[in-house]
């Protein structure tokens, strides 16, 4: 590796808020191993710990509290001294990256103020636009990213699908657009705290299989993936034990794989949408968090994606979409999914965590070959 490139990566995981922060900035902390850069996760708790080991990725845990960021400032500040500074009087290249939902405007403040006394810059994923926060570069992958503007925010923006951190694993998978729909997919995100996962396999259940006599020629078979901290794990396995054509997928290695084996996915509109993307699956999206809503507007916006609303909102509404939308895909001609498939195929080329790496790091220094990446 390249001696004293560093990249320290600021996010959580637990009950409350999945996986999804961690798992997006793990795929650019494999970017950055590539490259030659050493990154270490630092994390309020243990909530990814199982994660990160599996995954090889070195981890300072600071025993803090998520959701209170401002009260974990000295204890950050000390860590990053004892482990990044370590007293050298060279203090070696570093950037920060911080990706949380919890952050407020004094936090990034204070902590910009100490990285820059230090030298370190301050890189923040974002995913909301119009934000009272000042970093040296910010990150929006999101498909709507580039609707919004950062000049006030930082001197570098990374604005775009071409900057989605696509884990390794989904790049370059064949799909197969079969004949009929006879495989679907469910994903809820990682705790599907109001149990939206039961509630979609039993309106579709009621829907698809409107007889008691179950028959593969009648009605898709139902996939649906528990997450880790996921609330309905149990009354699923109990549902997929009375029922033949459920299937309860708990803690999924080949996550591409069982997309690529669905011939029509319904899922919260989170990182998942650009996976199923790039395997080219057609999908009705939902959303039943704020800052899901956006992301699901924009993919029905900018791609064949249906977004079929807010559960918060209106959850009879956006069931009755569900159906209706899955009715229709499951009626539609071969020829005409494989279109929508194609299309979902162009949005997310799979270089996105090489390029951000790429841009945090070639500003400070001379010589991109120290990166050794091809990011055209």
């Amino acid at each position: 590796g390249v001696v004293g490139i560093q990249l320290k990566i600021l996010c959580d995981a637990n009950k409350k808020i999945g996986l999804g922060h961690v798992m997006r900035c793990l795929t650019l902390a494999e970017a950055a191993r590539k490259a030659g850069i050493k990154p270490v996760f630092l994390l309020a708790d243990d909530g990814a710990e199982e994660l990160l080991k599996e995954h090889r990725q070195a981890y300072h845990i600071l025993h803090t509290d998520f959701t209170d960021m401002e009260s974990e400032l000295p204890e950050l500040f000390e860590t990053v001294s004892k482990y990044v500074l370590k007293e050298s009087k060279t203090v070696p290249e570093t950037v920060f990256l911080l990706d949380s939902y919890q952050i407020t405007e004094h936090y990034v403040q204070e902590l910009k103020g100490w990285l820059t006394k230090h030298n370190i810059r301050l890189a923040l994923m974002e995913d909301y636009g119009n934000v009272p926060y000042k970093a040296d570069i910010l990150i929006n992958y999101n498909i709507y990213g580039v609707d919004f503007s950062y000049e006030k925010n930082a001197s570098k923006a990374l604005l775009g699908c071409r900057y989605m951190p696509l884990r390794q694993a989904f790049i370059g998978q064949e799909y197969e657009v079969r004949e009929q729909v006879k495989q679907l997919l469910i994903t809820t995100g990682g705790s599907d705290s109001y149990r939206i996962g039961v509630q979609l396999v039993k309106h579709l259940l009621e829907k698809l299989h409107p007889e008691e006599k179950f028959s593969e020629k009648r009605a898709p078979f139902i996939h649906i993936v528990c997450g880790k901290f996921s609330e309905s794990r149990e009354e699923l396995t109990e549902m997929s034990r009375k029922n033949p054509n459920i299937f309860v997928h708990t803690d999924v290695k080949e996550m591409w794989s069982l997309m690529a084996q669905c011939d029509l996915a319904i899922s919260a509109a989170g990182t998942t949408l650009y996976e199923l993307c790039a395997i080219g699956v057609p999908t009705i999206c939902f959303s039943f968090a704020d800052n899901q809503i956006l992301p699901g507007t924009a993919f029905a916006k900018y791609t064949p994606m249906c977004y079929a609303g807010d559960y918060e909102k209106d959850k009879e509404a956006m069931f009755a979409t569900i159906l209706e939308k899955t009715e229709e895909i499951c009626k539609m001609h071969q020829s005409d999914r494989r279109k929508i498939s194609c299309k979902l195929k162009t949005i997310v080329d799979g270089k996105g965590a090489e390029r951000i790496i790429g841009e945090l790091f070639t500003a400070y220094h001379n010589s991109i070959n120290l990166l050794d990446i091809n990011c055209n």
